[in-house]
């Protein structure tokens, strides 16, 4: 979402004025996605596409050993291409200290 000019731009296309000079501002997508279960559909629809063509792409280059690191592992399917999945996981208070320190966020919208 940081580099994929394609993805940014599906993005901006479905939630206008979420994407400012290039870069994905994920505040404003997040006050859309998370109160509208539609839009989060339709991002979840954008963003699983593209994540599974980079995953395909790099995989065609025959690397030794890959590893996917993505949150819709199984909703987009990516765990069909996977010998074996590990789930790591967090207390939930963590997850939310970190959300609040990556995006800059209150607890409550995190």
């Amino acid at each position: 979402m940081q580099t994929d000019t394609a993805l940014l731009m599906g993005i901006e296309n479905r939630f206008p004025g979420t994407v400012k000079k290039g870069a994905l501002d994920r505040k404003a997508l997040a006050a859309i996605v998370f109160s509208d279960g539609q839009a989060l559909a339709d991002l979840n629809s954008i963003t699983h596409g593209a994540v599974k063509n980079r995953v395909l792409e790099i995989l065609d280059s025959k690397p030794a050993l890959a590893a996917i690191d993505a949150i819709g592992l199984f909703e987009g399917e990516l765990h069909k291409l996977c010998d074996a999945t590990v789930a790591i996981t967090a207390p939930e208070d963590v997850r939310v200290q970190r959300l609040m320190q990556r995006d800059c966020i209150t607890c409550e919208q995190a």
